[in-house]
Formats: structure tokens, sequence, C-alpha cells
């Protein structure tokens, strides 16, 4: 009997308080009854989480060489035009730019802002809704100095994303770029949730002047889905451009959160030169679950280069009896296939990468 008595007391206060709601719109202007109508369909239509449109871009080779002062054409595509902005965009909202990296990353991360005004403008229109600090923007990373990255078009205006437009490809005046190796990557201005899209292949940059002073350069391709079986070498395919007398020296790293790994030499000082870079990876039983590997070339004068393998390597199995865990058995070599190298794959399969609890 109580409960049913709570019951009907909750239905009358309910009634007394839809009656109240009721008034108070009945005396509201009819201008303001249908903002609140729409309301919810507006919401609705918010960007939100709604997936970035990507830069697709063309097949090219594994190294690009140009000299500093040429211009190189970056052809890409994109999959439909995507202009139509939300009433609580930016007016200059779903654009794209492409910029250009002069080292890499162990995550192959980059900052989800490009400019301190983009960040100033994203948050003023409410679309930061996360945590960011200095390391989310470019401008003001110290992971990412100032002559580590570079613009090819300009923040303002950004390219607009439709088909048309990426037909006209893009053009990049190398004059002002400091010689070495350089990774393109386009960039989808749409905040927050801002997008990288990188490109295959590396350019280098080389200074008619100073034509060593590019250094070495050594790519390694992506691939969706690398597994190692202990008991078996994973071969890594990739490329190199670099003078005689060159060497590299490759690591394994187990990768646990988001923290940079230790790195383990599994091979040192091998001598490679320019051409397809065929690599065996024996994982050793130190080895956890999920790897990533670690290049690092070096020419005669001292200059190098560091890449990593852009996806993560998921490691099984066990270990061959007497492996102490070293995994030292490698097998690199490189052949003479010219200034723009060649176009490879990596092979196997990826697995995610496992996040530290806590």
């Amino acid at each position: 009997m109580a409960r049913a008595r709570s019951l009907r007391s909750n239905a009358k206060l309910a009634a007394k308080l839809a009656a109240k709601l009721a008034a108070k719109l009945a005396a509201r202007p009819a201008s303001i009854l249908l903002a609140l109508l729409l309301a919810p369909s507006v919401a609705h239509a918010a960007n939100g989480l709604r997936p970035r449109t990507q830069a697709i871009f063309t097949d090219v080779p594994c190294v690009q060489t140009v000299s500093k002062g040429e211009v190189l054409h970056i052809d890409y595509s994109v999959p439909f035009d995507d202009t139509e902005l939300t009433a609580d965009e930016l007016p200059d909202s779903r654009r794209h730019q492409l910029l250009a990296f002069s080292q890499q990353r162990f995550d192959f991360a980059f900052p989800l802002f490009v400019s301190e005004a983009d960040f100033d403008r994203a948050e003023a229109n409410g679309d930061i809704t996360k945590e960011f600090g200095p390391e989310d923007v470019l401008e003001t990373s110290t992971e990412w100095p100032a002559r580590s990255w570079l613009r090819i078009t300009p923040d303002d205006p950004r390219l607009p994303i439709t088909m048309a437009q990426a037909a006209m490809g893009v053009d990049w005046d190398t004059s002002d770029t400091p010689a070495g190796t350089w990774l393109v990557a386009a960039y989808t201005w749409e905040p927050e949730n801002n997008l990288w899209s990188p490109r295959f292949g590396a350019v280098r940059v080389e200074d008619p002047g100073d034509p060593d002073g590019a250094g070495p350069t050594v790519f390694l391709p992506r691939t969706d889905g690398l597994v190692a079986d202990r008991s078996e070498p994973l071969v890594i395919s990739g490329c190199v451009q670099a003078p005689a007398g060159s060497k590299l020296t490759a690591y394994w790293g187990t990768i646990e959160g988001v923290d940079e790994p230790e790195w383990v030499p599994f091979l040192e000082d091998e001598p490679v030169e320019s051409g397809e870079l065929s690599l065996e990876f024996m994982a050793p039983a130190a080895a956890g679950s999920t790897v990533k590997l670690r290049l690092e070339i070096t020419d005669p004068a001292g200059l190098g280069y560091v890449a990593y393998t852009p996806t993560t390597v998921a490691v099984i199995g066990t270990s061959p009896a007497g492996d102490g865990g070293g995994g030292e058995d490698c097998a690199c070599t490189g052949g003479d296939r010219g200034a723009r190298g060649a176009l490879v794959g990596l092979l196997v399969v990826l697995l995610g990468v496992r996040r530290r609890r806590g």
C-alpha cells in the first residue's frame, strides 16, 4: 500500500510539473519555441565524431631524390567532396594541408593542432572538449623543434576537400627546404578530431652545392598486420639511399603503454648500400607480445637517419631451444637500384598496440 501511494504521489507531481512547463512554453514567442524544437536536430547534425576525410596518395617510389630548388609535384585524391559544414563548425573547417617532417617518431604520432592560432580559434568556437597542452600543438611541441617540420601548403587558406581540388595535386617548392630526408603527410583540419594521412615513401632533398650533406635515408613502408613467430625469422623489407660504406644498426623494443620502449640491438653496424632492403628479425624470448623495430643508418661522414616500423609487430610462439633471448641472427642485404630506390612492401600482418593499465 505504501508503494502504491508513493507511485500515485509521483504521478501527481509529474502532472503538476508538466502543466507548469506547458504554461511557460505557451507564454514564449513562436521563434523561441521553434528554436527549442529544432535544437535536437542541430545537435544531431554537428560534426562531432564524424569520420574525417583523409587524403589518399598515389603510388610513388620508396625514395624520391630531388635537388634543392626543384618543384616536386605531389598527387593525391579524396573519395568525395566534403564541404557541407554543420552550423557549429568554423568557416574554414573541412580543409586539407600538406606538411613535411625531417624526423620520425616511434609511434608515428603528430600533434593534433598545427598552430596556436588554430587551437585558440577552435577553443573559442567550443570545439575543444579534452585537455590539451603545448605538446598537442606543432608550433609549441618540444618533440618537433622548428627545423624538424615545414609547411608545404599554408595554414590560410587551406585546401578545400573536393575531388576537383585534389585532381590538381600540390607543387612543393623545395627552395627553402633543408637538405635531408623528409616524409610528407596531409592534415585534415576539422577540430578537434583533426586527422593526419601519411604519404608512402621518403623524399630526399640534396643540395647541389653539398651533395653529401643530405645524409643517408632508410624507409620502411607501412603494412596492416605484422606477426613474428619466435620460431622463425620475420622478413622486413624496405629501401635505402646511402653511399658505400654506410652502416645499419637495428633494434627491437617491447611496446607497453605510450612511452618509447627500451631499444635492444639485434644487428649492429651491418654494411648497406642504396637499393632494396631485406632484414630478418628473429623475435627473442625476452621480447614482449607487441614490439616495434628501429633502424639507424649512418654514412661514412657520420650523418644518420632513424626509421621505425610504422605499425607494431605481434610476437607469438616460443623461442627455439638454446636461444638465450638475444635474437642475434639476421641477414641484411642491399643492392644498387639507382637514386630513386625501389618500391617494396612489408610482409605479414599487424595487431594493435597493447596499452599499460593504470
